[in-house]
């Protein structure tokens, strides 16, 4: 592709010239005249990006599973007792619990008042953290069966109790529907039971 030369060019080339014929002049090597090409630098250049890996490591890993669940998919929940839509950990019930004894044996010993309902507390969350976990589970509102859908959480036995995962839903007859839960457990319900959707907060 040709270009133009332009004025700074052209007197590139006179200088290189003059410098030829005096070393010409002089008896010495001519200096050999290359020709020159302008050269234009783009205004702005694209930025070169790196290709964008299509696997990415940093994938949200799955949920993970319920602290209380067992082994047949049921998860053993704790906190049964609401005010509105706010549990009251059954820790209180272990704490009162000890309580009573400890105040009224503070006759005996003062120091059975703090060392009892401490001891109840502590024997609470060791069992529902170690021995048999549970998890906090809220009762958030209440659903007829045929409207409940795969990956809600709900109570098996009314208001309280475990827990189950429902997986998929199939409707046996105009008044029945049969739920399947995690773990692989079924129920056969009428259309319009009324089911406790629950929120699990660990």
């Amino acid at each position: 592709m040709n270009t133009t030369d332009t004025p700074t060019d052209r007197h590139h080339l006179a200088a290189l010239r003059l410098l030829d014929i005096d070393l010409a002049r002089r008896g010495e090597d001519t200096v050999e005249l290359l020709p020159v090409h302008p050269h234009h630098e783009p205004l702005a250049k694209n930025p070169v990006h790196a290709p964008r890996n299509q696997h990415h490591d940093t994938d949200p890993p799955d949920d993970p599973a319920p602290r209380g669940r067992r082994h047949d998919g049921t998860i053993r929940t704790t906190g049964w007792l609401q005010l509105g839509s706010h549990p009251v950990s059954s820790g209180l019930w272990a704490t009162l619990t000890g309580a009573i004894p400890g105040f009224a044996l503070i006759h005996v010993c003062a120091w059975l008042a703090l060392i009892l309902p401490t001891a109840a507390y502590a024997l609470w969350r060791v069992t529902t953290r170690r021995l048999l976990p549970a998890s906090t589970a809220v009762n958030r509102d209440r659903r007829r069966a045929d409207q409940l859908r795969p990956g809600t959480a709900v109570r098996l036995h009314g208001p309280i109790g475990p827990v189950g995962v429902i997986t998929h839903l199939t409707r046996v007859a105009d008044d029945r529907v049969l739920i399947g839960f995690d773990g692989g457990g079924t129920r056969l319900l009428p259309a319009d039971a009324e089911c406790h959707v629950v929120e699990l907060r660990d």
